[in-house]
């Protein structure tokens, strides 16, 4: 008689190959930098969308490469869809932070500055 316990027939398991895991240091890496282009650091967890220059976008679009590499894209609305060039920066910052699990805060707000009164948002983090 046969033992049906054949512990050779159980299937194997497929390899998770998850990014998050894999690529660490790199993850963190870019998000260092996407920290340092909009100017948030441990004493200022915060930034406004109105102050993001166009210099700050061109360092973020210098980064697109990497972050496609290292990041799992594929559910990312800012790479999925069609954003308004306007919104594409800031869908971006919002995908690496919530990728690296770093909750925010986001209020529309007012600045005066030399009597006109802008619209802005003010992202404040928590990490």
């Amino acid at each position: 008689m046969m033992n049906q316990d054949n512990t050779n027939d159980t299937p194997k398991k497929k390899k998770i190959h998850n990014r998050n895991i894999i690529y660490a240091n790199e993850q963190k890496v870019i998000l260092d930098k996407v920290l340092k282009i909009i100017g948030v650091n441990e004493n200022c967890k915060m930034f406004f969308t109105y102050y993001i220059t166009d210099d700050m976008k061109k360092k973020l679009d210098e980064l697109v490469d990497d972050i496609k590499l290292y990041y799992k894209t594929s559910n990312w609305a800012v790479f999925r869809s069609t954003i308004t060039p306007d919104k594409y920066h800031i869908a971006l910052i919002r995908s690496i932070l919530k990728d690296n699990n770093i909750n925010y805060i986001c209020s529309t707000c007012k600045i005066k500055n030399n009597n006109n009164v802008i619209n802005t948002s003010l992202y404040k983090l928590d990490f």
